[in-house]
């Protein structure tokens, strides 16, 4: 349940940031493209979850797959 509750401020901030930035179409897409690469990908959904991987290690993953390709506030957020 504490999990849920941290995910919902999380998400309802990416919400107000993209409606404050007037970016909601773009977060939204990068979202959807993220979770789309996830799905297809079961490699990097495992190095995701994966414990023993260091989380700078998976930013940088992140990094390398989606800079490019979302926008800059979609990846300050991925990287959060």
């Amino acid at each position: 349940m504490a999990d849920y509750k941290v995910s919902m401020r999380y998400a309802t901030s990416l919400l107000d940031l993209a409606v404050e930035k007037n970016l909601m179409d773009k977060i939204s897409g990068d979202v959807e493209l993220i979770l789309s690469a996830m799905e297809e990908s079961r490699e990097l959904a495992r190095a995701l979850e994966n414990p023993v991987i260091k989380p700078e290690v998976k930013v940088s993953i992140l990094d390398e797959i989606f800079k490019s390709k979302v926008d800059s506030e979609t990846m300050h957020f991925v990287r959060f």
